[in-house]
């Protein structure tokens, strides 16, 4: 009986250990090429849900700040969730520093989170955008001409307390352009099945932050519930993909446990 009691407390003492030092600092960066047939490469890098604050430094941020900028994007894509409670955040100046060290020559683009929103988020986080030099997309579409490439970046508002405006966004989209739309929260994805998007982007999951193998995540949130990690292939018109991201920080609870931080490249 105490050899099993010594070994449980070893495990737990992993466990623990693993959850909250090793995982959560274990950056992967995950490649996808969407165009196979296509010479000419855009590279597309999205990070999300950085969960700025208790279980998410600014010393880790800079590591993964490092690390989009050795990937040479061509854009990057913000999904929200910048900072975990922006009103007990007391480096929201270095933050937008940081930000503006992030180099892409055809755009830098964010969408609004639900921590953005909420926590005094709101107060700052267009603000901060603007200083690290992205455009905050609020039902918007940006296009872009990548050397015969034509792109268009579409920014939804938050699901939960934004004024999302799915109908208005895809009645316009150019069925001709490569359309890769940016939802903070992946259960959005229902509303714009129907229009002409290729690509859409997704955090606010956090994969469940805690899964367990074959089982997945153990919690979901709201607007997080169906679609949870990775890819996934819809059978509408267009035959769109969602890829949704298990972001950067943590929120709530420290633990990480099979979702390691991740940065994704998409090869278009």
């Amino acid at each position: 009986m105490k050899k099993m009691i010594k070994c449980l407390l070893i495990i737990c003492i992993v466990a623990l250990v693993y959850t909250v030092w090793v995982e959560p600092n274990w950056l992967i960066v995950k490649k996808f090429e969407m165009l196979p047939e296509k010479d000419n490469k855009v590279r597309v890098v999205q990070f999300t849900d950085t969960q700025l604050g208790d279980f998410y430094s600014l010393e880790q941020f800079k590591a993964a700040i490092k690390k989009i900028n050795e990937l040479e994007p061509d854009i990057i894509l913000f999904t929200g969730d910048l900072i975990d409670r922006a009103n007990d955040y007391e480096d929201i100046e270095a933050v937008g520093e940081l930000l503006q060290t992030l180099k892409a020559p055809l755009g830098k683009f964010a969408v609004w989170g639900n921590h953005d929103y909420g926590g005094g988020g709101h107060k700052y986080y267009a603000e901060v955008l603007e200083n690290g030099g992205f455009q905050l997309l609020v039902n918007e579409v940006h296009e872009i001409d990548a050397e015969g490439t034509k792109l268009a970046v579409i920014g939804a508002d938050d699901g939960l307390y934004g004024e999302e405006k799915a109908q208005n966004l895809i009645s316009g989209l150019d069925e001709n352009a490569y359309n890769i739309l940016m939802i903070h929260e992946p259960d959005l994805m229902d509303n714009y099945l129907e229009g002409n998007v290729d690509l859409a982007l997704a955090g606010h999951s956090h994969g469940g932050q805690v899964a367990l193998p074959f089982v997945g995540a153990i919690v979901k949130v709201p607007l997080g519930e169906k679609y949870t990690k990775g890819f996934y292939d819809f059978d509408n018109e267009r035959k769109s993909k969602l890829f949704v991201s298990s972001g950067l920080g943590s929120t709530k609870l420290p633990f990480r446990l099979c979702n390691r931080p991740e940065i994704i490249v998409f090869d278009i």
